[in-house]
């Protein structure tokens, strides 16, 4: 009969997966896919980082450009009271601080348009945040002849006519026109400034959401079929573990495990268990007069016998080659007998056939209870004397040890 499990898999010479089976592709398949998405999330989480960079450059250049922006008001209002402290009070330290107020109004004007790295300033503002510096009504016109006049009352002492006209205009301007247009700067510059942000935090949030879709994509179509894949081959090799290939039956080293296990419960509860075994008669001439096809049969055929025979909590295991065992919880000698008898009788009535011809089997059979003073090592040689025992006295029949 074929194998199940593992060993129906394609195989290489050394034992491993066959290139090019189903099961090297869907490997392949799932890792090519769980590194993917994992490039891709990396990807994902380096734009993201390279987004929060750009945030807090945008936010902290923008900062600085609406504080410059802003002073330019101060600094206009600055340099008009400081001309008109010179002017008409002739301060000392007056000159030198109205110079220093409009050396640094109109580095900063021209910084806001060109850009300073000195100042902090590091982009130039938009063309509409332009559009509000150039014309005949713009602000470099307003700037220019408020500086230049600036500098008249600067370099001039007295009450001479020139000066007293430049102080009324860089007093009018500073008033009127030109605090106009700087507060009309300010205001460009911090919507633009919200708007910009705005638009990053919602690209931010666009990839915060690919993310978590990818994740929940990788979890659906790559790590579910993976954990479902590891369960099958966990299963598959639990059964490999515990299950004869051949007839499906508990194999030695549970049905012992089961067995220990038992007997332990019984010796605490006083609870009966009995334990059967039996082999197949001359089984060596079977395979050797039809075929260990016919062998296979024949095994595969007793272990259903024995299964049918059996209560669903009992425990029926292929020990050996061609020897079996069951083990009968809550349950003593004369059951024990009683089933086993049952299961003799019905594998010496079977019409078993390799296809071909028919195979007349029977089977011997050794039963024993289980003490609570012996282990159940000691059980199981008591019923493989018995046996032996039936074996001696003719085979086909059953005795009790």
């Amino acid at each position: 009969m074929p194998r199940k499990g593992f060993d129906s898999l394609p195989k290489t010479a050394a034992g491993g997966i066959a290139e090019g089976s189903p099961e090297e592709r869907v490997a392949r398949r799932i890792t090519f896919s769980y590194v993917v998405g994992l490039a891709f999330i990396a990807v994902l989480a380096g734009c993201l980082h390279l987004l929060l960079d750009s945030v807090i450059a945008k936010q902290n250049d923008a900062a600085t450009v609406i504080n410059i922006a802003g002073r330019q008001r101060m600094l206009s209002q600055r340099i008009a009271l400081t001309a008109n402290i010179l002017v008409l009070h002739d301060e000392r330290g007056a000159r030198l601080l109205l110079s220093d107020a409009i050396t640094l109004f109109e580095r900063s004007h021209r910084a806001l348009q060109q850009g300073d790295a000195d100042l902090g300033i590091s982009s130039r503002p938009s063309r509409h945040v332009l559009a509000l510096y150039d014309g005949p009504e713009g602000a470099n016109a307003i700037v220019r002849d408020f500086i230049a006049d600036a500098r008249i009352i600067a370099s001039n002492v007295g009450h001479d006519a020139e000066v007293d006209a430049a102080l009324s205009r860089v007093t009018l301007l500073a008033s009127g026109r030109l605090l106009a247009q700087l507060d009309g700067i300010v205001q460009k510059l911090e919507q633009e400034t919200r708007a910009s942000i705005r638009q990053l935090q919602n690209v931010q949030t666009t990839v915060l959401v690919v993310i978590v879709l990818t994740l929940i994509a990788e979890a659906v179509f790559v790590f579910r079929p993976l954990v479902g894949r590891i369960r099958g081959y966990m299963h598959e090799l639990y059964s490999l573990a515990t299950v004869d290939a051949l007839t499906r039956l508990t194999n030695r080293r549970r049905f012992m495990e089961q067995f220990a296990q038992m007997h332990a419960l019984g010796a605490r509860t006083g609870l009966p268990l009995a334990v059967v075994v039996f082999d197949i008669d001359h089984f060596k001439r079977i395979n050797d007069s039809h075929g260990h096809a016919a062998g296979d049969c024949v095994l595969a055929e007793v272990a259903a016998l024995a299964q049918s025979c059996c209560r669903s909590t009992d425990l029926v295991g292929r020990i050996g080659g061609e020897e079996f065992a069951i083990l009968l919880p809550n349950t003593g000698i004369m059951g024990a007998l009683m089933l086993a008898e049952k299961v003799r009788a019905a594998i010496a009535g079977a019409q078993i056939s390799d296809g071909h011809v028919a195979i007349p089997v029977t089977a011997s059979f050794g039963v024993a209870e289980a003490r609570s003073d012996e282990t159940h090592h000691d059980a199981m040689r008591r019923a493989d004397t018995a046996l032996y025992a039936a074996k001696q006295q003719g085979r086909n029949q059953v005795a009790s040890g």
